[in-house]
């Protein structure tokens, strides 16, 4: 019996140690303050000073230290701002502090919140805020990095796709779920728009999303691509999508791509060969009638 009881004891004590060590197995800390602020190395404490400072250029906007941002006396909007700005930045600051364990993770989130900060002030200085987006943008960092931490961001990425969640997408690259998610949906909203910057996605999965989105809505940026020597050559050439790769055999095969990928539906949905499509482009009469 005395054998059994310490075997269990031994176990139990394990669990605790290991709760202890790992944070998927502690409860989240959800709090306004950060608790252990007397633990925070001085490099770290760095960027909060940081964060304070461009905290103060938002607060002084309007000309007045109080942390409210006025909107022209309108009280929903001055109210929907000052509480993204300050309530919620407040927040994402205490979660990845009370919550997070690795300090570089925690300086790249920070550092999110910096690059939040420094891009509302130069709107405001321009007059060119928009309330809602930056009410947006600053739920969001806070609801990313909550679900990243919760290895579960894809679910909230994937129902908030939009320009507040697109600015984020360096937060989310290495998660392949969240990333793929948020590439897809705004490849699906703003096709052109993705596929000019897919060079700079840096995850693959995210970026092969974009390519095949993209392609039935602007195939000739794809083929323009697959004829290059850019960077954007061997992403498109890359792709297992049966519409790219259709564009890819024009690129490849045809007399003359730019004439043939008029024909990439039909080709796509083998209606017509490729063989025929060239007979076609090099009889100019039988080209313009078709």
């Amino acid at each position: 019996m005395t054998k059994y009881y310490f075997l269990l004891l031994f176990i139990a004590c394990t669990f605790s140690i290991k709760a202890q060590t790992d944070p998927l197995l502690q409860a989240e800390v959800l709090t306004d303050t950060i608790q252990k602020r007397h633990m925070i190395p001085s490099g770290r404490m760095q960027i909060l000073n940081m964060i304070d400072r461009q905290l103060q250029k938002a607060d002084a906007a309007d000309g007045v230290y109080d942390k409210l941002i006025d909107r022209d006396a309108d009280i929903d909007k001055t109210a929907l701002l000052s509480n993204a700005i300050f309530s919620k930045t407040t927040k994402t600051i205490a979660y990845i502090e009370n919550n997070e364990t690795d300090d570089m993770l925690k300086r790249k989130y920070l550092g999110r919140i910096i690059e939040n900060l420094k891009l509302f002030n130069t709107d405001i200085n321009d007059g060119m805020v928009d309330e809602r987006y930056y009410a947006e943008l600053f739920e969001h960092t806070y609801q990313v990095i909550r679900g990243l931490h919760n290895k579960n961001a894809s679910s909230y990425v994937k129902s908030h796709v939009g320009k507040a969640m697109y600015v984020l997408a360096p937060l989310v690259e290495n998660d392949n779920e969240a990333s793929v998610a948020l590439m897809e949906g705004m490849a699906e909203e703003f096709p052109e728009i993705l596929i000019k910057r897919v060079r700079s996605i840096n995850n693959v999965s995210a970026a092969n999303a974009v390519v095949s989105k993209a392609a039935p809505k602007n195939p000739k940026i794809i083929l323009n691509y697959a004829t290059s020597t850019a960077v954007e050559r061997d992403i498109v050439r890359r792709s297992e999508d049966p519409y790219v790769k259709a564009i890819i055999h024009i690129a490849d095969s045809a007399h003359i791509p730019l004439k043939a990928i008029f024909f990439i539906e039909e080709i796509y949905k083998q209606k017509i060969t490729l063989a025929e499509v060239n007979k076609i482009t090099d009889d100019q009469d039988a080209y313009f009638k078709k």
